[in-house]
């Protein structure tokens, strides 16, 4: 399964363990060195950036600026299945990637949390989303699989609530293509 990975610097390590995969990280990329169509062709399009809420842009550290909506709208993902580790994914960012061609997104609609080394919050659950995708699981049944399991280790308010705010917008009926 072909993974594009993009990550704010400071949670990349925990995103490669989550995705499988390296991502490209801001800085050094920023919204002028974004390449929205090294997306094109992914299965997965795997993000772990800032987020602000009704904000049409992914953030790196320090919040600078990696992309924007509209860049995000150029790519082609044919059906891809994105996954957004950072805060507040569904809204401009989530719609961006539905009309880049992504069959669905799975986001927050709230604040969250990804751990800097080991995969925490978004992307300890992003995680077992993966690995339930690679396992031929269509993407609402990943999501289901992924929060029983986060859910039986974790069980704190916050962990309560990352749960209940992970959204699934668009197909839930899609695979990630292998």
């Amino acid at each position: 399964m072909r993974v594009y990975s993009l990550a704010a610097r400071q949670f990349a390590i925990s995103t490669w363990i989550a995705a499988g995969v390296r991502p490209r990280t801001g800085p050094p990329i920023t919204v002028d060195a974004f390449r929205p169509h090294d997306m094109d062709g992914a299965a997965l399009v795997y993000i772990c950036c800032h987020g602000l809420p009704n904000q049409p842009y992914w953030y790196g550290d320090r919040f600078s600026t990696l992309a924007s909506a509209a860049q995000v709208r150029l790519a082609k993902l044919d059906g891809a299945i994105a996954y957004l580790a950072g805060c507040y994914g569904i809204g401009p960012m989530s719609d961006a990637l539905l009309e880049a061609g992504a069959a669905c997104v799975v986001a927050d609609r709230d604040a969250n949390w990804s751990g800097l080394f080991l995969p925490r919050g978004s992307n300890e659950l992003g995680r077992m989303f993966v690995a339930a995708l690679r396992g031929g699981a269509t993407a609402a049944r990943a999501l289901d699989v992924s929060r029983r399991g986060y859910g039986a280790r974790h069980r704190e308010a916050r962990d309560a609530e990352l749960l209940a705010t992970m959204e699934l917008v668009g197909d839930g009926a899609a695979k990630a293509n292998a």
